[in-house]
Order: C-alpha cells, then sequence, then structure tokens
C-alpha cells in the first residue's frame, strides 16, 4: 500500500510451518531504503488494506494459516 511515499508490506503466511507473520516493512521511496515498523498488532495473511483521509486501514485476514477469516480492522497514521 503506498501512502506518505512510503510502501507499507505487512503480514504473511509460512505454510510448512504453519504460520502467520505481523512484521510491517516500509519501502522509503526517496531513498529507496527498507525500514522495519511496528507489527500489526496481530499476525495474519490474506488481508486487504486501503488508504482512507491519510490513514492506512488494514482490513481483515486470517490469523491461522491456510484457513479462517477475521473481522480485525486495524488503523495506522503515519
Amino acid at each position: 500500500m503506498l501512502l506518505d511515499g512510503r510502501v507499507h508490506v505487512t503480514g504473511g503466511e509460512d505454510l510448512g510451518a504453519l504460520r502467520t507473520f505481523s512484521q510491517h516493512q516500509v519501502l522509503d521511496l526517496k531513498t529507496m531504503t527498507w525500514e522495519t515498523w511496528p507489527n500489526l498488532p496481530g499476525a495474519r495473511h490474506g488481508l486487504t488494506s486501503q488508504v482512507v483521509n491519510s490513514q492506512w486501514v488494514v482490513i481483515a485476514g486470517s490469523p491461522v494459516a491456510d484457513m479462517s477469516m477475521s473481522n480485525r480492522v486495524d488503523i495506522f497514521t503515519p
């Protein structure tokens, strides 16, 4: 997701280990360097996100690898 001149990448899963991730990494497009930002409050994969009113809204996703969904919504402000 592009927000404030940065690409935000978060969540994911490892099917082999049946794990989900909460990492939040950011690519600064001005310097082309990656930064590690605070993790999501909970690990999940398969989420979607959108920028709304200059905030990054992270929606749903599964806390369990390869299954389920959640109704979780997290909002981040750069």
